[in-house]
């Protein structure tokens, strides 16, 4: 039975590789036999949703895409505004795949193609005139994928992308910049260990106004702290909806003052290796990296005051031995030749 398997298993490879290979020989252009793998085009499309295989932590949530006006929205998280241009050029590419002959044909050979129905890259559905269409694909060499009909068996071989870039990450087809200041002038930050406050002078540095006057600031620690409040970019829109779990209540708030007007956000609970993220007058709640505000959480005060500068090591010691810690007067004295006892030289 073993040895069986094997030979299916071989059979399955040396097929799989003959198909790619005569695929790569005809070249990137369309040869009389291929044909489209979907009954649809771009512009009909009205729905794109994109599951990714399960992880260690169980099933991932699927991302789901909606045609909205003239536009696209994340329909998964609330409608959240998407770039249309990214969403357009993914569908372009899953209509315009085209196959030719399956490379299998029996349910066996899905889980080593990578399209089971547990082992898959990605699961899709395409929406067009009232009618899904469910695929499930899997990575092949470059830019190509294994294919198939959720409801069928047959499987091809499809160039023209990789799984790889079927993204089912919202922050794929967004604006990820969700706050951008462009020069602050005043900068407070209230978080669970004080406040902190940094203003511009006329020279264009930052003072910290809980500091002494003739306190040294670290200039530079500054201005990394004023890039990550005036600037950070979601990892994942989350919704509309403002929950108490998001802990945002409560949380870590930023007010940015500028030309422009002023920007308030809050910081909340931590989710994994994300934070719960608003900002005033905008309607979605999102997630950033816990590295884009951890310094916005923990920063205090104290913290910009630059350091003194280590003390430098002796060049020798007054009538020692180089390197070693000076003594008054040099080698101790009752010592012949100012030598220890039992040294060489004695």
């Amino acid at each position: 039975m073993k040895r069986m398997n094997t030979l299916l298993g071989g059979a399955l490879v040396l097929q799989v590789a003959l198909a790619a290979a005569t695929w790569s020989m005809s070249g990137s252009a369309a040869s009389s036999d291929s044909t489209p793998f979907l009954t649809m085009t771009p512009d009909s499309v009205t729905s794109l949703t994109l599951t990714n295989r399960p992880g260690k932590d169980g099933p991932s949530p699927p991302l789901t895409l909606t045609r909205k006006g003239d536009g696209w929205v994340v329909a998964s998280a609330d409608d959240y505004p998407a770039k249309t241009d990214k969403v357009d050029e993914i569908i372009k590419k899953l209509t315009g795949l085209k196959v030719r002959q399956p490379v299998a044909t029996q349910k066996t050979s899905h889980t080593a193609l990578k399209v089971g129905e547990r082992e898959f890259d990605k699961r899709i559905s395409l929406t067009a005139g009232g009618a899904t269409q469910a695929l499930v694909v899997g990575g092949a060499k470059g830019a190509s994928v294994h294919v198939r009909r959720a409801d069928q068996d047959d499987v091809y071989l499809a160039r023209g992308v990789s799984a790889w870039a079927l993204s089912d990450q919202a922050s794929a087809y967004v604006d990820t910049q969700y706050i951008k200041v462009d020069d602050p002038s005043r900068i407070t930050v209230r978080n669970s260990s004080g406040t902190v406050t940094l203003v511009k002078e006329e020279a264009a540095t930052w003072s910290v106004t809980e500091l002494p006057p003739d306190a040294p600031v670290d200039e530079t620690r500054v201005n990394a702290f004023v890039a990550a409040a005036r600037s950070i970019q979601l990892a994942d829109p989350v919704g509309q909806t403002v929950k108490p779990e998001y802990g945002l209540e409560g949380g870590t708030t930023v007010e940015l003052v500028s030309a422009a007007g002023t920007l308030l956000y809050q910081i909340g609970a931590k989710d994994g290796d994300q934070h719960y993220l608003k900002a005033e007058g905008n309607p979605f709640v999102v997630k950033v990296s816990k590295f884009a505000v951890d310094s916005l959480l923990t920063q205090t005060p104290d913290k910009f005051i630059k350091s003194a500068p280590a003390p430098q090591q002796g060049g020798g010691m007054p009538g020692g031995m180089p390197g070693m810690p000076g003594m008054p007067g040099g080698m101790p004295g009752g010592m012949p030749g100012g030598m220890m006892p039992g040294m060489p030289g004695q």
